[in-house]
């Protein structure tokens, strides 16, 4: 098994800085939460994605070369990648070990938005992509506001029929 940095952005210890730890605990990997120099709320966030504008980050205190590979996760908005987590990747320019994706969002995974904002901040598509919708997490249905409100916790994503898949998952990561 090869060493692995995982790199996480979530606003306010959200969704998926708590899937970010527990794959962390999973795998027994190094963590790195991807901080913006600016507080900024999660409308301005996804705002700035959307336009492609605003929300830099300070500066990593993990190197990902230093690793074989790095599981990068994040929230998708609007089926965007936050610009947060986009410019940590270019912070890099381009030099990053295998990258793989993860993301606790909203809804199923329908543009390949994500994949290609990796790619082009990156240089390389993501190994695999695995986006679990918090649907499938509990009994939550479509309802956004619902889904808005839904905060996980590791026992939550333990006892969920999707941890199956991201246990397969984080073992396809070396």
């Amino acid at each position: 098994m090869g060493k692995i940095l995982i790199s996480y952005y979530s606003k306010n210890k959200g969704n998926n800085e708590i899937l970010a730890k527990l794959v962390s605990t999973l795998k027994s990997s190094d963590l790195e939460r991807i901080e913006t120099k600016k507080n900024k709320g999660i409308g301005s966030i996804a705002l700035s994605s959307l336009i492609g504008i605003g929300s830099k980050i300070k500066p990593p205190k993990h190197n990902p070369m230093d690793y074989d590979a790095l599981l990068l996760v994040s929230p998708i908005y609007m089926g965007n990648i936050p610009l947060p987590a986009i410019n940590y990747l270019k912070f890099f320019n381009r030099k990053v070990p295998k990258v793989y994706f993860l993301s606790l969002c909203g809804s199923e995974l329908t543009t390949n938005k994500p994949v290609m904002s990796i790619k082009k901040a990156a240089g390389k598509t993501p190994e695999k992509v695995l986006v679990l919708p918090i649907k499938n997490l509990c009994d939550i249905r479509e309802n956004p506001k619902d889904i808005m409100n839904f905060r996980a916790s590791e026992q939550i994503i333990r006892d969920s029929k999707e941890f199956t898949r991201l246990r397969d998952f984080i073992d396809t990561i070396k």
